[in-house]
Order: structure tokens, then C-alpha cells, then sequence
């Protein structure tokens, strides 16, 4: 009560003298900035790329926790003396020796846990993830905050497009993923995509399977797509749980953040977008990879044109065209005769075409009576499994709203020079847009029809929404076969084991493939639920299993393998598998993408290895 209040002290200022008396207990004070580029060469990275200040920060992190725990009357004045610039944060050693004994112990503490071993492979950490890099700022969740245009954001719009429509599927994706790192502007794609991959190398060695998606060669589970629109361009790449988040942010993000107008960049959390990106995504389509500059040699010859732009699908429908789906339009139109027919645009020998359907083809050619005919303009193809009267837009790249037109008007004009059989016009089937005259059995879905295939025949499917599962007539009581999925690129590989879906990995991360089960008569019922639109940017083939928990599938009569419709209820397609001994796993079936579409081949081979065999034939790590 005696002793004289003490005026209070600023420590951001105030010149700080070690006490004599307990500065030599002290033995461990380290510089910070000096211990910063210590840990920096340490680490092996570029130090340019490194913030000297960020990786300062961290180290005096370490500090203040520690300090304001143990101190905490001193708080006000640890935070002061650590926030100073450069090497002044060293004042925080002296200043430990105010607080007499348990200030130099502290002291001491902290100094051999900034130089251990331990805070070495936290910093080492934060530098492989990115965090202390020099370029762009981190959220407070850590997430490199990169260069948008605008702190704005909202909700991605769902686009609604039916399962063909390759915007509705980057959509999902985008939703399905935490993280997307996006590069927009108001430029077009190939603007974009120069801009991108100048700044970050390894977009110039991407790799593709159906050109929706591109791909790293030696970076696993990183894809990236593109949008062209009215209000810009993007390019997208969403970031899988599986990816080497590391590598992301070093050869991604940091590069990519170095980029400046006309682009900003981005990372989107989910469907949390940046609002102008929002708006360019609005009203844009997805190119294929191979369109953009320096990807042409990864387009195949028989590939198809150019997207359709946003501004000419917008016209064809204000025009009273409508969308079937992807590029695949019908139009109802009057003749001069007055006869109603039907004109399609879709592509068709790798260039757009508008077309009028004159029947069935045999077996995918022109019938000799129909060779025959005398045509003013346009020609006489096969195309979708029918006759066509057609005329082929030149070019691979987008027409314009006038070239359609004009192309329709000579087809109409030229189908009403028509007589004969040859004049009652049939629409092709739109489920088989991607095809041309393609002998493989069919189901015929209108009819509930069920194609029993041999083993190793195939057939084309129908629809995209389909249930897989094995049935069988007698078994062991109480038998329970559980139906797994294998994605694969066409390595014939999987990417990574994310791509295996079965009772312990019920769905995956990208595609709408799902294991479900139920009970039934004849016992516990597994079955794969597959979505094939959603799948057919990412996999190139879906291998179906079956195998049993016990006992092998000789024990099974009757077996075989069904395939389902699941938006009519119906089965489709059943084949018989007969044969089997010691097999307790079987490939049931492969469904798999040829020329646009999808097919199923039934398979039947059987395993004694179980489903492990099968899985570590496929590329799966297992345990």
C-alpha cells in the first residue's frame, strides 16, 4: 500500500533493457526473421515464393500463445512488443526478464520449441500446403484468398438441363466438391485458357478422355473444364477430397494468382461463387478441351464440331427449335405443299447438320431404292439408325443463326421435291443422337422389351438411369451377394480408390454411382444405381461385380446378371451365367462409352480370389 502507483507503459515504443540479474539464465533467443530464413532454405522451395513476413508470423504465433497462457497479466504488453517491425520482435527475450524467474524460464521454453525439430516440420507443412507463400492472402480458414474481382458472392444457379447437358453436369461437380479454383473474365475461352496456361505450365500438358474434362498427366484426381459465354469465359478446376492439395497450391493457385486484368481468380467454396463468375456461368456453354489452343492434337478424327454458343442455342429456341439435348434440336415446320414435318440439327460426320429423318436404314445403310433419288442440293445419308435427307453446315467450328436457317430452308425445300414412300418423313430416335447406323442388338425400351444377351455380347443402352444386380433361382438359405462398381479411365485402371463403389464406399465423390440394397425373396440383395450422364466426363468404363460373403457362386442355379431402367421400372437387359465352380467373385458386366454414347457388355468371368482379386486387378489398394 506504500508503493507509488506507476505511470502505465507503452510497449509498442518503449526501449526495453534486459535485467542484468536474470539475463544470463537466459540461453536460448533466437532472432525471428533470422529463424524464418533458416526454415526457409530448409525447406528447399523456391524462397521468392516464400513470405519471409508469413513464415515471421508464424513463429511468433508459437510465442504469444505460449507467453499470453502462462503471463497472461502481461498479455497487452506481449502482443505490443510482437507486433513491432523486423527484428525489434527479438525485445520480447528482454522483456521476459521482468517477470523475474518464471519470465526466464518461460523464456527458455519458448526458445527451444521455436529451434526444435517439432515447429521445423509444422512451418516445413505450412510452406508444401502454401500458406506462407508470397503471393495472394489466406483466410481465416487457411484458403488462399487469390485475386476476384469482387468480395461478392452468391449461390451457383442450378442449370436444370437434362442429364446429356454438359453444363448441368460441371454444375454438379462444382456443388459436389469443397473447393474449385477459378480463372474468369470477360475475354473468350481461348483468351482464357492462353492467360492460364502461361501463368501456370501444367495446363499446356493436360490430357482428356471425352474432352470435357482435361486432366494432368502425373497429378492425380485434378480435372479442369471451360465455359465460353455472353458475359466472359472461365476455367475451372474443382479440387477432389483425394487431390495432392499441395501440389494444388504450388502449381495452381500460386501461378495463377500471379495473373492480372482483363482475368481474376478465385477459390469457390461448393456452389459459393464469386458474383460475376455467377453471371458468366449463367449464360455460357462447356467447350472440349481439345478446341483450345495448343489441345488440338488431342482431338480424335471422329470427333464432334464445335459447341453450339449460348447466343445461337438462345436464337434456335426463341425460333421455336426445340432442345432434345446437348446439341440436339427438332423443329416442327410447314412445307410448301402445307405438310407438317419435323427438321433435327445435330451433328452429324463431325460437322453440324440439319436433317429430315425418310425411314429405317438396314442394317446402317441406304436402301438401293432410295440410292437412286435425283437430289437438287443436300444428300442422302444414314444418321441415328435412320434414312436422312441432310445438309451438312461446313466447317468444324459454330454456325451462325443465319447458316441454320438458310440449311433449313434447302432441306424442306428439297424434302417437298420428294414423292413416293420417301415423303413420309419418321423422327429419329433422340436417345441415339451420338450414333450412326450401328449394328449392335437393341432393347426396345418403347415396347418393355428385355435383350438376352450371350456372354461377351453387347449392346447399346437407352438410358442413362440404370440398376445392375444378380438374381437367381435356388441357393443356400439366406445367401446375401454384395454388387460393386469400378470406375476406370481408359487405362483400364482406376484413378485412385475413390473410384471403387461397394458396401464400405457407398457412393462416389464425382458421379452419381451408388451401392444400395435391399431384401428379397431369394435373400439379402445388393444393386449398383448408376447415373451415366454424370459419369461421362469422368469414367470411361463402369465394371459391375458381384460377389459372395461366404460359399462360392456353383452354389447359385439360375443365376444371371439384370440391368434395369430405372425411369420406367422395366428390366432391359438379362443374360445367364452358367459355368461356375470355385468363382465366390464374378464381373458381371462392363458399361462403357464407344462413339458418343454408352454401351453394356456382358461378361461373366469369375474370380477364386473374391472381391479382392478383383478390386487389386483394377488398380485398388487394399489393406
Amino acid at each position: 500500500m506504500f508503493t507509488r502507483p506507476r505511470a502505465a507503459i507503452d510497449w509498442s515504443t518503449e526501449p526495453i533493457v534486459a535485467e542484468a540479474n536474470w539475463q544470463r539464465h537466459q540461453t536460448v533467443r533466437p532472432s525471428f526473421v533470422a529463424l524464418a530464413e533458416t526454415l526457409i532454405a530448409e525447406s528447399g522451395r523456391d524462397s521468392r515464393r516464400i513470405d519471409t513476413d508469413k513464415v515471421v508470423g508464424a513463429l511468433t504465433n508459437i510465442c504469444r500463445t505460449i507467453a499470453a497462457e502462462n503471463l497472461p497479466d502481461r498479455s497487452d504488453a506481449i502482443e505490443a512488443i510482437l507486433e513491432r517491425p523486423g527484428n525489434a520482435r527479438d525485445a520480447i527475450w528482454d522483456y521476459f526478464t521482468y517477470a523475474g524467474a518464471k519470465g526466464v524460464a518461460l523464456s527458455n521454453h519458448i526458445g527451444e520449441l521455436l529451434t526444435s525439430g517439432k515447429v521445423r516440420i509444422i512451418i516445413a507443412s505450412m510452406i508444401d500446403e502454401g500458406r506462407l507463400n508470397s503471393t495472394g492472402d489466406v483466410g481465416s480458414d487457411g484458403i488462399p484468398l487469390m485475386s476476384p474481382d469482387s468480395p461478392d458472392t452468391e449461390a451457383l444457379a442450378d442449370p436444370g438441363g437434362d442429364e446429356l447437358d454438359p453444363v448441368s453436369t460441371v454444375y454438379k461437380l462444382i456443388s459436389s466438391v469443397g473447393l474449385s479454383v477459378m480463372v474468369y473474365g470477360p475475354g473468350d475461352l481461348s483468351e482464357c485458357f492462353v492467360a492460364t496456361s502461361e501463368a501456370a505450365p501444367l495446363f499446356s500438358g493436360t490430357v482428356t478422355e471425352s474432352g470435357l474434362l482435361g486432366a494432368f498427366p502425373d497429378l492425380s484426381n485434378v480435372y479442369w473444364f471451360g465455359i465460353d459465354g455472353v458475359d466472359g469465359s472461365a476455367i475451372v478446376v474443382p479440387v477432389t477430397p483425394d487431390a495432392d492439395v499441395g501440389r494444388i497450391l504450388r502449381e495452381v493457385v500460386d501461378p495463377l494468382s500471379t495473373l492480372g486484368a482483363p482475368w481474376s481468380t478465385a477459390i469457390a467454396r461448393g456452389s459459393v461463387v464469386p458474383t460475376t463468375f455467377a453471371r458468366i456461368f449463367d449464360r455460357s456453354v462447356v467447350r472440349r478441351v481439345w478446341n483450345l489452343p495448343g489441345l488440338h492434337t488431342l482431338r480424335p478424327v471422329d470427333a464432334e464440331p464445335l459447341e453450339l454458343s449460348w447466343s445461337l442455342r438462345s436464337r434456335m429456341m426463341a425460333d421455336e427449335w426445340r432442345n432434345i439435348s446437348g446439341n440436339f434440336f427438332a423443329k416442327e415446320v410447314v412445307d410448301a405443299q402445307g405438310a407438317r414435318i419435323t427438321v433435327h440439327f445435330a451433328s452429324w460426320r463431325g460437322s453440324h447438320a440439319v436433317f429430315v429423318a425418310l425411314g429405317e436404314s438396314i442394317d446402317g445403310r441406304v436402301p438401293d431404292e432410295m440410292t437412286r433419288i435425283e437430289l437438287s442440293s443436300c444428300e442422302i445419308g444414314v444418321a441415328y439408325e435412320q434414312v436422312v435427307l441432310i445438309e451438312r453446315l461446313q466447317g468444324r467450328g459454330c454456325p451462325s443463326f443465319a447458316d441454320v436457317g438458310g440449311a433449313t430452308d434447302r432441306v424442306v425445300t428439297q424434302f417437298g421435291s420428294l414423292s413416293g414412300p420417301f415423303a413420309d418423313p419418321m423422327p429419329p430416335r433422340a436417345a441415339d443422337q451420338h450414333g450412326e447406323g450401328r449394328s449392335a442388338p437393341r432393347y426396345d425400351r418403347g415396347r418393355n422389351s428385355v435383350l438376352e444377351l450371350a456372354r461377351g455380347a453387347n449392346c447399346e443402352l437407352e438410358t442413362n438411369r440404370l440398376r445392375v444386380e444378380l438374381e437367381w433361382e435356388s441357393g443356400p438359405a439366406g445367401a446375401t451377394v454384395d454388387t460393386s462398381a469400378l470406375l476406370l479411365a481408359d487405362t483400364g485402371k482406376v484413378r485412385s480408390d475413390i473410384d471403387f463403389v461397394f458396401y464400405n464406399q457407398p457412393r462416389h465423390e464425382v458421379c452419381s454411382v451408388r451401392h444400395e440394397k435391399y431384401s428379397g425373396t431369394a435373400g439379402a440383395h445388393d444393386y449398383v444405381s448408376l447415373d451415366l450422364a454424370t459419369a461421362t466426363p469422368y469414367a470411361h468404363t463402369i465394371v459391375i461385380v458381384g460377389s459372395l460373403d461366404g460359399g462360392t457362386f456353383s452354389s447359385l442355379h439360375g443365376l444371371r446378371a439384370v440391368v434395369n431402367d430405372l425411369d420406367s421400372g422395366h428390366t432391359i437387359i438379362s443374360f445367364s451365367i452358367t459355368g461356375s465352380t470355385s468363382e465366390t467373385a464374378l464381373i458381371l458386366g462392363e458399361i462403357y462409352q464407344r462413339n458418343g454414347g454408352w454401351k453394356f457388355r456382358a461378361v461373366g468371368q469369375g474370380y477364386a480370389t473374391g472381391l479382392r482379386g478383383v478390386a487389386e486387378d483394377f488398380g485398388i489398394t487394399v489393406d
